[in-house]
């Protein structure tokens, strides 16, 4: 009798922990970020590997749905042997396979061996391939193993399928025009006398040791598709009966608007009148909203420059309002090409915040949460894996970061909580859960989408890569509008630094009321950086990613090199002069 089989090809991750490769020349590729996920298969690689300094490489033309213009992968050949290419857009192609090198994974899912880059040298994958365990620990560890190894456990393995990944929060990347073409592996020295011929490496990869243990450095993520803001004014105000007669006609004209919108509409009148203006007048009319945020009236604003306590009668009802550093916060309000609409707020993490909330009628409570948000992915069906994982393993209901109360101290209707963002870039959910004094009424919970924002920092290129700059000083200047002067941002004011100097990673971040900005930036060794001006239309983060270019770059003909080749070429003639003099007197 023949039973027929079937073949699943299954995929293994790699350690949370295990996951770095070291470069002598680039630092660390981390195999192990959630949003690059790495799988393992019998057949190959896929998902994406991140370096801080060389960015996104790509382990699969599949990653991009490339491959029917340049087909290229790292294979596994089923007994854990690797070989083929990898591509990253900074960094060019990287061999597994390369003369002198090699990488494999053995019985217990530890890469071993070297990868081979063309711009950025040797890949050592496990410090135990040079003996240096001792000094730095390191290593990328799978838990996929070799069919042979596992026949048996074969039928309950698990793992994410071979080909998809987290391709939503990877970042574009720039297909090779051409498949790599197997060569020698060549080490470029960036001296003068190299351009006397290339040094050729065909020995095993010499025994670079990093310096340090790697950090967790999180990735930069996909770019969001363009967004288009909109200004919705605030509007004069009007007598309660005019205000219900408007109300009224809106609703009816206005009926075909996703739930959500609408409520969100009846909450701010004036983005009634700002979705006429945009076109948006039937229901035919509502995928013109996708990628359209509506930038609504700050706290600051509808309360006329008053205090909550005696403006509480002018605040939107169950509305989530955000303030940090005293700096009220835009509420920005996205709707998707369906019309659902949802609150979005933006800062950096660890920022504290100040929650403000108006319950549509008189509450007992108001209980708050951060709740890490879950997407189901287009591409696959997979979930996105939980990239704060360390932070959410301590807690008991895994999704959710944080649980705190929302207090009305003075009794005035309005609840407030003071919160510290998360610590991890990433999405959220902020709640608000009300409790009604009226039993008759449902309990109600309010959302808003949280998104930590990575900072920005400084850096500058390095033979096509990023290389971020400490001890810089970023200064933030606004415009004073008595004088109409440009002067230093008084952050004291708000609770913040003004100049910031950066540490290692060259971060730095603002978070500004609405006005006139521009950013400075001085660096030893480098011009002074003096940027466009920009404006904010309301409180917002301030933290752009600011190239610097050394006084005497690379391409300069008075770079270093050039003047230290100078210079031997000076002694050299000198040299040759003064032979020649001694040789004419000995003549004479």
């Amino acid at each position: 009798m023949v039973f027929a089989t079937s073949q699943f090809v299954m995929a293994g991750t790699v350690d949370s922990t295990d996951r770095y490769a070291w470069t002598e020349n680039s630092g660390w590729l981390d195999f192990g970020t959630s949003q690059g996920d790495v799988a393992v298969s019998d057949t190959e690689l896929t998902g994406y590997a991140w370096g801080e300094n060389i960015g996104w490489a790509s382990l699969n033309c599949s990653n991009t749905s490339s491959c029917a213009t340049v087909d290229y992968k790292v294979a596994n050949d089923g007994e854990g042997n690797l070989s083929g290419y990898a591509w990253g857009e900074n960094i060019g192609w990287i061999n597994f396979a390369p003369t002198g090198g090699g990488v494999t994974i053995n019985s217990s899912g530890e890469f071993s061996g070297y990868a081979w880059g063309e711009n950025i040298g040797w890949l050592v994958f496990n410090c135990a391939t040079t003996d240096s365990c001792g000094t730095v620990d390191y290593g990328v560890k799978t838990d996929w193993a070799a069919a042979t190894q596992t026949a048996t456990a074969a039928a309950t393995q698990t793992g994410s399928i071979a080909g998809q990944y987290n391709a939503a929060y990877v970042e574009a990347q720039t297909m090779p025009k051409t498949p790599p073409e197997e060569k020698e592996n060549k080490i470029t020295f960036n001296w003068p006398w190299n351009w006397f011929g290339d040094q050729t490496q065909n020995s095993a990869p010499s025994q670079a040791v990093p310096e340090s243990a790697p950090q967790d450095i999180e990735p930069d993520a996909l770019p969001d598709e363009e967004i288009i803001e909109i200004e919705v004014p605030q509007l004069p105000e009007i007598s309660d009966g005019q205000a219900q007669t408007a109300a009224e006609q809106n609703k009816t004209e206005f009926s075909f608007l996703p739930e959500s919108l609408l409520n969100f509409a009846q909450k701010f009148p004036q983005l009634f009148e700002t979705l006429k203006k945009t076109g948006v007048k039937t229901i035919a009319d509502i995928t013109k909203l996708k990628n359209v945020v509506f930038n609504l009236p700050d706290l600051a604003k509808i309360l006329g420059g008053g205090d909550i306590a005696r403006n509480a009668q002018k605040i939107p009802e169950e509305v989530i309002f955000a303030r940090a550093f005293g700096i009220d916060l835009s509420v920005k309000i996205a709707a998707d090409q369906d019309g659902k609409a949802e609150q979005k707020i933006k800062i950096v993490k660890n920022t504290a915040l100040e929650l403000i909330v108006k319950p549509e009628h008189p509450a007992r409570s108001v209980k708050g949460a951060i709740v890490l948000k879950i997407q189901n992915q287009k591409t696959g069906g997979l979930f996105e894996k939980i990239f704060a994982s360390r932070v959410l393993a301590q807690n008991e209901n895994a999704n959710v970061l944080a649980e705190f109360d929302y207090q009305d101290d003075d009794g005035d209707g309005v609840f407030i909580a003071r919160i510290d963002a998360p610590q991890v870039r990433g999405e959220y959910d902020l709640t608000a859960k009300i409790d009604y004094e009226d039993f008759a009424q449902s309990d109600r919970e309010i959302k808003v989408n949280l998104l930590i924002d990575p900072e920005g920092y400084v850096f500058e290129k390095s033979g096509g890569k990023e290389a971020r700059i400490s001890d810089t000083i970023v200064s933030l200047y606004w415009k004073n509008i008595q004088t109409g002067e440009f002067e230093l941002w008084p952050a004291e004011d708000y609770q913040q630094e003004n100049p910031q100097t950066t540490d290692a990673t060259g971060n730095y971040a603002f978070l500004a009321p609405a006005g006139g900005y521009y950013l400075q930036v001085e660096a030893s060794g480098y011009p002074t950086y003096r940027g466009s001006p920009f404006e904010l239309k309301t409180g917002a983060g301030v933290y752009q990613n600011i190239e610097l270019e050394k006084k005497f770059g690379g391409r300069d003909l008075f770079a270093w090199e050039w003047l230290m080749f100078a210079g031997l070429v000076a002694v050299a003639v000198l040299l040759a002069v003064n032979f020649w003099r001694d040789r004419r007197r000995g003549a004479g």
